[in-house]
């Protein structure tokens, strides 16, 4: 299993040379508000947040979390609001390959992030 990049088009020039993150890695495993709230304010501090997202369910449920009238097949205003700045990857870690592939990104991180309630 290898990680295959889900589309998302956040902004990747929220900080500068001089944030005080930077060369900071942090592994986001993560959904809805909270963790996704402190990858977000990691990632505006200049880390390199990488969101983990589930394949198999289509990634953050908060992608569709959307308004009447919101265009289909791009994400709500709620999650690009709480994962901007950020790389998302999508592993299944309901699979041995996708488990070691995380444990591999934590090994490399700094910090890793962990809320799923």
């Amino acid at each position: 299993v290898t990680a295959r990049p889900v589309p998302f088009h956040g902004s990747r020039a929220l900080g500068s040379k001089s944030s005080p993150l930077e060369g900071f890695r942090i592994l986001e495993l993560a959904s809805v508000l909270a963790g996704p709230s402190i990858g977000q304010f990691l990632a505006e501090l200049g880390a390199d947040v990488i969101k983990v997202e589930n394949p198999r369910t289509g990634g953050d449920v908060t992608r569709g979390w959307r308004l009447p009238g919101d265009a289909a097949g791009k994400p709500s205003a709620y999650f690009a609001g709480c994962n901007l700045g950020k790389q998302s990857v999508a592993i299944d870690t309901s699979a041995i390959q996708g488990r070691l592939l995380c444990q591999r990104l934590a090994a490399v991180s700094d910090v890793v992030v962990a809320s799923y309630k």
